[in-house]
């Protein structure tokens, strides 16, 4: 049992990028439940698995097993970030193109904390790759998935039947 657990240790981000990377394309974007009734900011099932895979990474950030330092993108997506953050509190107090009503401002920066969610995908998936075997492994699961979106959509295509794909 302790060899199931340290392996897991090792592999656990490994395992789950590949399901990300499955995962995404294929899963229909059917939205779970509304944040803010009315609006156009759902959660989807893969925000959640995406959240989980978030908080097992930031967990192994805090055992220092994930260095942070070593992505080379890290500097370019944390201005980032702090630009749309700037963004968001320019259009609250500067330009005042977002109402100051609570579920506008929640609405604001939900959208803002999607785009922290698409990026922390880069991260996941750079610390997950640790040789050339897993990268070959992963560009198969990548091929099976092209694959498999375009079989869906030509099935789409040509199979006229409402209900049915």
């Amino acid at each position: 049992m302790q060899k199931l657990f340290v392996w897991l240790d090792q592999h656990l981000l490994t395992i789950a990028a590949a399901f990300l990377l499955v995962f995404i394309p294929l899963y229909p974007k059917w939205p779970l439940f509304d944040i803010l009734p009315g609006y156009n900011v759902r959660v989807r099932l893969e925000d959640i698995f995406i959240l989980g895979i978030n908080l097992y990474f930031i967990t192994q950030l805090i055992r220092k097993k994930i260095n942070l330092k070593q992505a080379p993108l890290l500097k370019p997506i944390l201005i980032y970030l702090f630009i749309g953050f700037l963004s968001t509190l320019s259009a609250l107090f500067i330009t005042q193109t977002v109402n100051s009503e609570f579920i506008q401002i929640a609405k604001l920066y939900l959208h803002w904390f999607r785009r922290i969610e698409y990026f922390s995908l880069f991260f996941i998936f750079f610390f997950a790759l640790k040789n050339s075997k897993q990268i070959l492994t992963y560009i198969y699961l990548l091929m099976f998935t092209i694959f498999s979106v375009s079989v869906y959509g030509f099935a789409g295509l040509f199979h006229h039947e409402p209900g049915v794909f």
